[in-house]
């Protein structure tokens, strides 16, 4: 079984980088699988710097950046690239404001869809220039895995090219931890099924579709965060997949 590690989104300047060797911190966490970085043009210099030293410069990917956009209103548009998600109105999750309208047109909302499109393109170049892999895990730039381990998720994947296994943490939990909870996000059950948390994802290669992912992005029509993830791993999957979601085994260093 082939493993890749993929590290995509956007960097965030945290203690991981400018302390520690944030390649060591992985290889410990994923010492028997090859790992990936994507990152932006805009963002270059002090990554390139990073890579150099570290010896993995051949592992780290510099895209230009996508162009923005605000998927959050894309997402509540009807079309055949999308799930049709029906918000409940008697549900006001802590996020509504920052999702409603008091965030929309922000700039921060406009960059939403970049981790999904920078995952679809990394997994495009990769399958370009190294023999094809059996599963991907996606994690986070600042993710913290403590003693969690996904070689059972991995497996199942591996076993079960239908599963995919989000995981989420929160400022609340015992950080680090082995314990992880299936949970539904939302009181709704349209709402839960087209959300995939993302700070941790484990799928099958056959799950994955790059180039319908990035049809669908140059539309405009993919959808941001957590529910771009579940866009991405079930609406426009190649299987008709099964989606997982976890609180807890990972969290994210803002949250240490």
């Amino acid at each position: 079984m082939r493993v890749a590690v993929l590290i995509t989104g956007i960097p965030e300047p945290h203690e991981t980088i400018t302390g520690g060797d944030l390649h060591r911190q992985l290889k410990h966490v994923f010492k028997d699988h090859d790992l990936y970085y994507q990152t932006w043009e805009n963002q270059n210099a002090d990554w390139q710097h990073y890579f150099n030293k570290a010896g993995v410069a051949e592992r780290l990917y510099i895209f230009p950046e996508p162009k923005r956009y605000n998927a959050f209103t894309a997402m509540l548009q009807k079309h055949d690239d999308s799930p049709n998600i029906e918000w409940n109105p008697d549900y006001r999750p802590a996020q509504w404001f920052y999702w409603g309208n008091d965030g929309l047109n922000h700039a921060y909302i406009r960059t939403k869809h970049f981790q999904i499109v920078g995952t679809a393109r990394l997994i495009k170049h990769i399958e370009q220039d190294f023999e094809p892999y059996d599963v991907y895990v996606r994690v986070r730039w600042d993710g913290f895995y403590g003693r969690f381990r996904f070689d059972s998720m991995i497996q199942n994947v591996y076993d079960n090219p239908r599963n995919v296994h989000g995981f989420a943490g929160s400022p609340t939990q015992v950080t680090g931890a082995r314990q992880y909870t299936e949970v539904e996000r939302f009181n709704s059950a349209n709402m839960s099924e087209h959300y995939l948390p993302d700070f941790a994802i484990v799928f099958n290669r056959q799950a994955w579709d790059s180039e319908k992912i990035l049809q669908v992005y140059e539309d405009e029509r993919l959808s941001p965060a957590e529910f771009g993830w579940a866009q991405a791993l079930r609406h426009l999957s190649p299987l008709d997949t099964v989606l997982h979601r976890y609180e807890g085994g990972v969290t994210i260093t803002k949250y240490i």
